[in-house]
């Protein structure tokens, strides 16, 4: 299950979308990124079609100096969109993008995912914390706080959510909050889970020589 989520990579521009209540499904979204990528002359050079459950969709674009390639990706999992921009950052490429499409920002990620917590609900908690993951391509102090209070969150599934979201960037930092939960989570299965992911993160860089 969630084993198919965990990630190693830590590059990239990360953009999650906002949701659009026009919409009758996330993917309707992916017709407004498409028109973008046309507009900007970007092409398409590869679609992963996901199984609907767990694996993700991905639309994969590059623009015709293959010096930028986007891609998007809808998580089944959490049911959310976000967009990875990789090459040398571009602001003007980003603000075309925002003009295109919604995006959140930081401050309302850590809102919705602080009032979906206190409200314990752990649909909204777990897509908003995994919002966080993906927003923040490099680790920062307020995220791992984050992390915690939804590891200590009553709810299984809410701190299930909490250990997928580590798993997507896989900082080192958060090497214990994965070590308590291995050592105090009532629950086998997320014990398991944290255990893998832990495992994961303890992998020792490789570095790619020119």
């Amino acid at each position: 299950m969630d084993k198919k989520l965990i990630k190693q990579r830590r590059d990239g521009f990360f953009m999650v979308l906002r949701e659009d209540t026009n919409y009758k499904t996330r993917m309707d979204e992916h017709l407004d990124f498409e028109r973008a990528m046309e507009e900007e002359g970007f092409i398409k050079v590869e679609t992963i079609p996901g199984d609907g459950e767990t694996t993700p969709f991905q639309d994969i674009w590059l623009n015709p100096e293959q010096t930028h390639r986007i891609n998007f990706v809808h998580n089944p999992v959490v049911d959310t969109n976000y967009l990875r921009i990789d090459g040398e950052f571009d602001i003007k490429l980003i603000g075309k993008l925002g003009s295109w499409i919604c995006d959140y920002d930081r401050t309302e990620l850590f809102e919705t995912a602080d009032l979906a917590l206190k409200d314990d609900d752990e649909e909204e908690a777990v897509r908003a914390i995994f919002n966080i993951a993906v927003k923040f391509y490099y680790y920062h102090h307020s995220q791992k706080m984050m992390f915690e209070r939804y590891l200590n969150s009553s709810n299984p599934e809410i701190r299930r959510g909490a250990i997928r979201a580590i798993s997507f960037q896989l900082w080192r930092e958060c090497a214990p909050l994965l070590e308590k939960v291995i050592q105090e989570d009532p629950e086998e299965d997320l014990r398991t889970y944290a255990q893998e992911v832990l495992e994961q993160i303890q992998q020792p860089e490789v570095l790619e020589l020119d």
